[in-house]
Formats: structure tokens, sequence, C-alpha cells
């Protein structure tokens, strides 16, 4: 006789179910004339829950048909899309299979009956005992169990229990609409177990396919395969090991996870036993489906690189008015992936920096030769601020390992010549600033000068060796033409007749090509539009300026010019008539100069300055200045301008300190009464007034909006030792340091970050464990370049205070900036 079961009730309440069950006859959710409507069941049979279902009997009683149901779909015999707990209670009804008071009208073959409908065949083994050496031996066997707990059947979960190690089951109770499995250890008995052998079993094992490594970088690699298997994959892990150091016995298995018919893992190396080291990587790839079938591929070994690549000789190579150029070799064994030259100004910090800087095409140098990279820094990119800019450089392999360093520069206010000679009855200037044609007229007429002209060979020589080892392609010089077809002439007016066309030019290409320039290297000529962004131009000054005054004071003659030529051009010209930059020894000299400054009313250039040591102003023939007529707050070397470190007298013959590259300000010459004629100099360059380059192989590090991102700072914990004493100074002022930030490191350290800047010398970090830094103070000294710190060796579980300041060098005396804002942070 077949044995009725109740669910989810106890024999002792079967007549008031019965009862209840005629009432319910008038609820819909009880019709038995309705069929039940699967309403939210979870995407994975593990976790579907009776709760889900609209059918009321369903949701108070349908624990054994949901157990039956997830029995169904784990052995394969029914996978569809419509498949559910709902669907096959309707088949039960249909089938006869459970009545009105919902009771199952076959017991434990009804599984096996809508199996052998479907052609599989599930064979019901009876309902055997339940205690954990039977259940152990049922999932070792590939049996299937539903057990029976105290008012409730829940499925034995074989796979899961495998992989904990405990028993664990596919329950269905809950008000929700899924629950996850759970331990069998929750119910207080288990009562007897409802065996199923799978005799169609499935025994074709998943395939895996199109297996691929990507992303690989010094920190791991990311396996992917395509998986499928005609039951459903269980899951997909990923053994991995280092090959250099280990066997596959040590390996590290890497649960994967499994999207569609995708599986993936990523491998890092701080996970496996060897490490995050430097050498040969292997994974395999093992997948199991749900009838417990496993298959495994190997992958290729992959060869992981930890190793910086190098960066040296950081220079920069060219700078104008309008930005400068930073130099610098990189080199990788495994090859270097790009460089970025992320550049901020002083003025404003890193308000100007780039976003994304670490992948931002707009910073990436270009690779000129070798291992030789540039980039180009220009003004209009960074506000138009001219004064302090620092440079880091930053080199990626395709790995993500990366060296950086630092450069920076100061950019003048106003026009810069790189090159100035004589040539005949006047100089040759040439200047990396990119001007457009019209530009160019307008700047050359300030300087009472005009582009270049060339006559004949022995000129266009001179203009080849101008151009010869410049950072510009091209050199504006002043031919041009009113149209295609139409007679080149000189800004001048006068024709063309001598020319040094390269092949196959003018070519008018685009006919918008009426503008004559110089070709770096070769100097030959090239027709080019009215502006190119990698060009610049070549002035010709002539050597008989007409002065607006001329005075008599004592011995010498001393001429006005209110030409605006730049510092270094007056110089040169005042040295080619026999003189120099005015200079002034004494108060009655400098009335003289002024009276006549003051009439003219105008600021001009005289010859003092402290190009050569900030702060120590000398004339022109090297002596030192000691008469001065400073204004108030002057000299003051202001950033704003770039630096100034060239001596201007004021309308009112006060002076002050000025960039020497102003198109706005005239010169005064100092002259004999008789002057000595001087002979014609070789061509020679002018005084390179760009900052030194700091070559550095030490990585810096360089704040990111925020930060790097993405890579972590590299950094030196050394102290920065000084042989000057230290005592201070009331003469120079150091700025206040900002943006200090303290965070825990490894055991025993901390790090300190601040926010760099130019000006000064070095940093000093101090940290004690009081805030009045009166208890365990120490200080340590770091050099000019330091923004980020590792203080070692400190005491666990103690809170330490922090505070940074800047220091100036001035002689052997050290100048300190006031203490930043305390901080404070525990030690791990």
């Amino acid at each position: 006789m077949k044995k009725q079961l109740k669910v989810s009730l106890r024999v002792t309440v079967f007549f008031m179910i019965l009862a209840i069950a005629g009432i319910l006859q008038s609820i819909p959710g009880a019709d038995w004339g309705t069929k039940a409507q699967a309403a939210s069941y979870s995407g994975d049979y593990r976790y579907w829950s009776q709760g889900a279902s609209d059918d009321y009997n369903m949701r108070q009683y349908g624990c054994w048909v949901t157990a039956q149901a997830k029995l169904l779909y784990e052995t394969n015999v029914d996978r569809s899309a419509g498949f559910n707990p709902d669907s096959y209670l309707n088949w039960q009804r249909s089938n006869g299979l459970i009545n009105s008071g919902f009771y199952q009208t076959n017991g434990g073959n009804a599984p096996s009956i809508y199996a052998s409908q479907k052609g599989k065949q599930l064979t019901y083994l009876g309902n055997w005992n339940a205690d954990a050496n039977q259940l152990w031996f049922n999932i070792n066997a590939g049996y299937y169990t539903i057990v029976k707990v105290p008012g409730h059947y829940v499925m034995l979960a074989n796979q899961l229990s495998k992989e904990k190690g405990v028993l664990y089951c596919y329950d269905s109770w809950t008000p929700s609409s899924s629950v996850a499995p759970q331990p069998l250890s929750r119910y207080s008995s288990w009562q007897s177990g409802y065996v199923y052998r799978n005799d169609s079993r499935d025994t074709t094992p998943p395939t895996i396919s199109n297996v691929r490594i990507t992303d690989v970088n010094a920190d791991g690699y990311t396996v992917v395969c395509n998986v499928s298997d005609n039951v459903g994959i269980s899951k997909v892990e990923f053994p991995s090991w280092n090959t250099d150091k280990h066997r596959g016995e040590d390996a590290n298995w890497i649960q994967g996870s499994v999207s569609g018919n995708t599986a993936s893992a990523r491998i890092s190396l701080s996970s496996l036993k060897s490490g995050a080291v430097q050498g040969n990587y292997v994974t395999h790839i093992y997948a199991w489906d749900s009838s417990g079938n496993k298959s495994g591929v190997p992958t290729s070994i992959v060869y992981i690189d930890r190793t910086a690549p190098t960066l040296t000789d950081i220079k920069v190579v060219e700078k104008d008015s309008k930005g400068y150029t930073v130099e610098c070799k990189a080199s990788d064994a495994s090859g270097v992936d790009r460089v970025q030259f992320p550049t901020w100004t002083a003025k404003n910090d890193q308000d100007d920096i780039a976003k994304d800087w670490w992948t931002n095409q707009a910073v990436r140098g270009t690779r000129v030769s070798g291992d030789t990279y540039r980039f180009r820094v220009n003004i209009s990119e960074h506000n138009n601020e001219v004064g302090s800019y620092v440079t880091h450089i930053y080199v990626y392999d395709k790995y993500g390992n990366y060296s950086c360093g630092r450069s920076g520069c100061v950019v003048p206010l106003g026009l810069l010549p790189q090159r100035i000679v004589k040539y005949g009855n006047s100089l040759l200037s040439l200047y990396n600033e990119n001007y457009s044609w019209d530009e160019m007229k307008t700047l050359s007429g300030k300087l009472q000068s005009k582009l270049a002209e060339v006559e004949d060979a022995q000129k266009q020589q001179v203009i080849t060796n101008l151009v010869s080892d410049q950072i510009r392609q091209y050199y504006y010089i002043g031919g041009s033409q009113a149209g295609k077809g139409q007679p080149w002439k000189w800004q001048s007016g006068s024709s063309v007749t001598y020319t040094n066309w390269d092949a196959a030019q003018p070519d008018c290409a685009g006919n918008s090509e009426f503008y004559m320039a110089a070709t770096r290297g070769h100097g030959r000529w090239n027709d080019m539009p009215s502006s190119y962004i990698y060009s610049g131009f070549i002035l010709e000054t002539p050597l008989n300026l007409k002065p607006a005054a001329e005075i008599t004071y004592g011995n010498k003659v001393y001429r006005f010019y209110t030409a605006g030529i730049p510092y270094a051009l007056a110089e040169r010209y005042c040295e080619e008539l026999g003189g120099n930059l005015v200079k002034i020894e004494s108060e009655e000299k400098n009335n003289v100069i002024a009276q006549k400054v003051k009439e003219l009313n105008k600021t001009f250039y005289i010859g003092a300055s402290d190009e050569k040591e900030e702060g120590k102003f000398v004339w022109r023939d090297g002596s030192a200045v000691t008469y001065t007529n400073w204004s108030q707050n002057e000299p003051n070397n202001s950033v704003d301008c770039g630096g100034e470190n060239y001596v201007q007298m004021y309308a009112n013959g006060k002076w002050n300190d000025y960039t020497g590259q102003s198109v706005d300000i005239g010169f005064i010459g100092e002259f004999d009464k008789t002057p000595t004629a001087t002979s014609t100099p070789d061509p020679t360059n002018t005084p390179n007034a760009t900052q030194k380059p700091q070559a550095t192989n030490r990585p810096q590090s360089t704040k990111k909006p925020q930060t790097t991102k993405k890579p972590s700072s590299q950094t030196d914990d050394s102290d920065y030792n000084w042989s000057s004493s230290d005592t201070s100074s009331d003469n120079v002022t150091v700025k206040k340091v900002t943006g200090v930030k303290v965070k825990k490191a490894a055991k025993k350290s901390l790090i300190v970050t601040w926010r760099w800047f130019v000006s000064q010398d070095g940093f000093e970090v101090q940290y004690a464990l009081n805030k009045s830094f009166t208890k365990k103070k120490k200080t340590k000294r770091y050099d000019l370049y330091a923004e980020r710190v590792k203080l070692r060796g400190l005491k666990r579980k103690k809170t330490y205070y922090v505070r940074v300041r800047a220091f100036k060098k001035v002689g052997t005396e050290k100048v300190y900036g006031k203490w930043s804002i305390t901080k404070k942070c525990k030690v791990k």
C-alpha cells in the first residue's frame, strides 16, 4: 500500500488542516482550478524558496514539492527555462499525484514518474535511515537524498557538503523569494531520507576552450576561458604557482567566476605561496559540472617582470618665454610602454596638472631616437603662468613597473633669445617662441628690428649655423609673398634675389604657404603657413639704433635707447659698440641718469644683475654693486615674472629687479667719449639662463587628482646630512609647509606626505609622543625633493605627533620656515 505524505504538518494536526482546507476553497490562492504561477523564483535552483510561489498552499506546505523540484533540476531531468517548483506542482496536480489536501498520493515515486515522462531514469531507492554516516554514504555513492526533518523536508547538497566537509542542505522554508544553502545541523534531528539514484547520470565532462591570458602586470594576470557542459557548470578553479620555486602540489587554488559561458580568475601574485616575485608562473584550469564530472587544461607559462625601468639623463634642453622642453633617457628589459610628464606651476600648486596624468596622452613624451624621449611644456596649457614649473617624469613598462624622477624650469616673462651672433652691421638673434607671422612682424617693430633677410650665401651660412643644433623644426625669416605665384619679398620691401630653397620647395601646399622659414639642421628654406606649432624665428637688429637721448657725464657718454630688446641682446649691442650697459656707482651719478630717465618717462635696463648667484648683484664687468637705490620692497625676485635677475630703473629713478626678457623696457648704454674699435667676434651663443636640470634616478611622488592614480610613491627614506651649522638668518623668508598628511604603514612605521614647493633647500620632519614635542622628540632632515617619507622604528600602539617645516641655505646658515599644522596618528 502506497504511503501518503503530508507536507510541512505533523500527523497530530492533520484533521485541523482538513478543516482549514475547506475554508480555503473560497480563497483564490487555494483554488485547485487555478494553476500556480512562479512569481519570483531565483535563477539558481539551489536558492528556490516556497515563499516565491503565488500559490497559498505552496507557500505554506510546499517544502516537499520544492525539494523534489530541486532534485529533478540537479539530476538534469528538467532544466528547461520554465521549470520551477510551481510548474512541478502543476504537473503533480494534473497527474493526480497531489490532492486537494496537499497530500502526495504516490510518495517518493513522484520524481521517478516525472523523469520517466521526460525520457530519463531516476530510480527511487526507498526511505532510508538518515544518520550522518548514512548520509555521507549516499553522497559518496552518488545518490541524492531528500531528508525529512521535524515538520519539514530539505534536499541534501552533495557537492557543497564535500567542499565544506560538513553536511549542507538546500532549504526552502522562508517567507522571502530565495533561501541560501544551510548547514543540515540547523535541524535538531534527521528522521529519514528519501534516496534516489540517477540511472541516466551524465558522464560527459565540461568542455574548456578559448583559453587566454590578459591584463598581465607586475601584480599578476587574468586567465579567461570559455566553459560549456550539457548539464551545466558547477564551478571552475584556477590552481596557480611560481614554476621557479614550486611544483603543482604547492599551487594555490583560485576560485573562478562564471558568467554565461565565460569563466575567469585574477591571479594575484601576492596570494600565491611564492609571494609577489619576478619569475615564471603557470595556471591550470579545472571545471566541474553539476553531475560532478571534471575536466582540466593547462595554460602557457607567464613571465612576470617586476623590475622598474631605468630613467637617466633628465634635463631641460630648451626653454623660451612660452615653455620648455624636457628630455630623458628611458629603457627597460621588457620594453618601455610610455613616458609621462605631469607638470604644474608653483602658483596655486597643482591646480593646472593634467587630469589622469598617468595615462593622459596630452602629457606623454615622444621617443625621438633610441632610448631618448622628449616632452614640450607649453605655458598655454598652464593658465599662461610664468615662473617656476615642476615636471615629474614617470617611465612605465608593459607590466606597470615604473621609475620616476623630476625636473623643473623657470619660464621667463617676455622674449628669450637662444643665440645671438654678429653679422656685418647687425645682430642676428634666434628665438624658440612660436608666434604667427603678424605677431612676429609686430614684435620686430617693438624691438626696432626685422625678421632676418638673407642677401647672399655668406649670410645664409650664418643662418645655417644658427639653426643647425636647435630644437624647433623651422625658423621663420623675413621673406613672404602676397599670394600663390606672386614674387617673394623681404620684410623691408626689397625683392628676394638670393634663394636657398629645399628640394621641391616652394610648393605652396594647401595654397596657404606664403611665408619663408629656414629648416633646422641644414638651413634650407621651406614655404610655410602663417603659423606652425614647431617653429621659432630669427630677428635682425641693426647696430645703428637711434638713441632717444644722449648725455655726457665725466669721461663717458650715456645713450638711452627705447627699443624693447631683451636684456641679453641689449648687453651684446652695447658690447659691439665698445661699451656696456650703464654702471652706477654713486648717488650723484644715479641722479644724473635718473633725470634723463624721468624726462623720457620710460623704464630702462641698467647693467646690474644677480643671474649667477641669487641675491648677489654685480655689474657687467664683474664688480660688486655697492651703491643701490632700490624701490620699496625690492629686490624681491618675484616668481610671478619667472624670476627677476636683472635691474631696471623706473622713471622716478628707483631700481627694481625684473625679468630680462621684457620687450617693453629700453636700455642705457655707457660708452667712452672716443669709442674703442672692436673686431667682429665669432658667432656665439648667449648665456643660457636655463636652470640646471636635476638628473635623478630616485623615484619621487607626484600628487594625482588624487593620486597615483593609481601608482604608489617610491621614496628614499634616508636622512639628508648637511655640513653647515643649524643657525638661521632674518634676511630670508621660507614658505610654510602645507598639506601635511600622516597615515599608518607597516608595523612600527608611519608615512608622512606634504605639498612640495620650490624655493627651498630641504625639509625637516619632527615627531614626538606629545603635542608639545617634549617627549621622545626626534627630527629628521630630508633633501629638497622630498615630499613623502617613512618614519621607522616607532613604538607600537603609540600615538605620534608630526610636523614639517622647510629650510633654505644662505651661505653657511639655514633659514627655517614655520612648522606646519601638527598631525597625529597611532602606530600599528
